[in-house]
Order: structure tokens, then C-alpha cells, then sequence
């Protein structure tokens, strides 16, 4: 008896069968992990006068003093007006350049205006006029009838001597929230850069620059030579020194603005240096 032929569907059948082991064999392999780079804090980005710095947050520039020792050289002065902002994470070069934990406007008795905007410190003198008005508006929200406010956050507001410690994601006052946007709307009148009276200079000694080109902010600043004329930044030590008197004029000049941040080559060693504000 002759042998069947197999049927058109059986054949078919197998070359179903057949397709779907080698579909399936495909898949069983092994897929190489996606690794996805962590970050402290979203980056977030920062226009300036002179450059347009990213700014990406992370723990890649280790703290060397979390808060610095500082001496003013400057007698404080009476305070009207301060407003200060702080971030939740970010690396001392970051805060520096974002002004973060400094005033962002801070406005003295004598008429003394200093706001950082656009990435930069500028300061002007206000009027008694322009004070009483500003002073004014504020108190008409209300504020001043509060206690003395310490909720957990990261902004603080000080108004003729009374401190207030509050997060902007919940006001705990309605005026609180109002002298927060009177104080982010006022235009100050002629501004000019700041130029202080002392500073913190950031150093941080590292062995190259390729090792945090990804951290830093872009575009990167070329390495240049440190003055032989300025005393070398090896005698600074790490970490923040305050500059004032005849040191300050010759470090500034070697920033683009203030405040800023630069890489300079001393001998055979690398610096990160930023100079950022030191309010009396």
C-alpha cells in the first residue's frame, strides 16, 4: 500500500510550529539592562548676562565645608526687606551660581537694594519714597499681624526684623504668599552690577576636567592660568574663603560676571573656583 502524502494543512501546521520555537527561543534570551544615570534634583536651567549655564544637580562635587566659616569684614547692616530661597539638594558650585541659601533681594535701612536676576547681582538706591511705597504694599497684606511663622521649608522672609520660615508649595498665609509676589514683581530703579564688599571664594582642587564635564555648567569655561600677580590658589586651601580689600577687585576680574565660575591651571594642579555672595 502506497504511503499517504501529508496533507497541505498538515505541512503548514509544522511550518506554524516550527516559526513560533524559534519566535519564542528569540525571545528567551537575555536583554541587556538600560541603565538609567541618577540625579539628585531635576536640572533646570539658568539664563545670565554673560553665558547660559545648565545647570544639572549632583553629589559628583562632594561637599568640603557644608557650611562655611565665614568672617564679614563688613559691619552689618540693618535689614527692611529679605527674601531667601533654598533647594532641596544641589552641590556647593550649583547653590553658588543660583544664589540658593543667599538673598535673592534684600533691600538695607539706608536704601540699599541688592537682587539677583538674570543670574546676576544688581543693586540700587532707593528713594525714601520708594521704600515708604514698597514697605507700604507689603504691610497691606497683612503680614506683620502674624506671629513669627517656622513651618518646614526652604524660603525664608524677613520684614522689619520678624523672621519667616515657610515652603512656597503651601503658604501658610495668604500674605505671606502676596509679599512674596510683591517682592518678585518690584522693579528696581537703575540697577547696576553689584559690586561687593567681600565675597566667598569656592575652590576645588581636581586632577581633570574630563572627569566632571557632565557636571558641570555648560558651556564649560576654558582652562586658563591663574595671575602670577594674585596669591595662588594653593595658599587658599579648599572649600570658601572670604575675599575683601585690595584682593577683591583683582579676583573679580577674573570672572565673567558675579556670580560666576571658572577652571584655572596653577602650576601643574586644576582648580574649580566660583565666587559667590557674602551679604553683611
Amino acid at each position: 500500500m502506497a504511503k499517504k502524502q501529508p496533507t497541505q494543512n498538515f505541512v503548514v501546521l509544522k511550518l506554524l510550529i516550527l516559526v513560533a520555537a524559534i519566535v519564542f527561543s528569540a525571545c528567551a534570551q537575555p536583554q541587556p539592562k538600560k541603565i538609567t544615570p541618577i540625579i539628585d534634583s531635576p536640572p533646570s536651567q539658568i539664563p545670565t548676562l554673560y553665558k547660559t549655564p545648565t545647570i544639572t544637580p549632583t553629589s559628583a562635587i562632594k561637599p568640603i565645608t557644608t557650611t562655611p566659616t565665614v568672617t564679614r569684614t563688613a559691619t552689618p547692616k540693618p535689614i527692611l526687606i529679605s527674601y531667601t530661597t533654598y533647594v532641596d539638594g544641589g552641590d556647593e558650585l550649583v547653590n553658588c551660581i543660583e544664589g540658593s541659601g543667599r538673598p535673592k533681594f534684600i533691600l538695607y535701612a539706608d536704601g540699599q537694594l541688592v537682587i539677583y536676576e538674570n543670574s546676576q547681582y544688581w543693586e540700587s538706591l532707593l528713594s525714601k519714597d520708594e521704600i515708604t511705597s514698597l514697605v507700604k504694599k507689603i504691610e497691606n497684606t497683612g503680614i506683620l499681624q502674624l506671629e513669627k511663622i517656622e513651618v518646614d521649608g526652604f524660603d525664608e522672609l524677613i520684614i522689619k526684623g520678624t523672621i519667616y520660615h515657610f515652603s512656597r508649595v503651601n503658604y501658610p498665609a495668604k500674605s505671606i504668599e502676596q509679599t512674596v509676589n510683591i517682592i518678585n514683581q518690584f522693579q528696581s530703579p537703575s540697577p547696576k552690577p553689584y559690586i561687593p564688599e567681600n565675597l566667598l571664594l569656592w575652590i576645588y582642587p581636581i586632577k581633570s576636567v574630563a572627569q566632571y564635564e557632565k557636571y558641570l555648567p555648560t558651556p564649560i569655561p576654558p582652562t586658563q592660568d591663574w595671575p602670577k600677580d594674585l596669591k595662588p590658589l594653593s595658599e587658599f586651601g579648599k572649600g570658601f574663603r572670604n575675599i575683601s580689600g585690595e584682593m577683591l577687585p583683582g579676583i573679580m576680574a577674573q570672572f565673567d560676571g558675579f556670580p560666576d565660575y571658572q577652571i584655572f591651571k596653577a602650576g601643574d594642579s586644576l582648580y574649580i573656583t566660583a565666587i559667590c555672595a557674602n551679604f553683611p
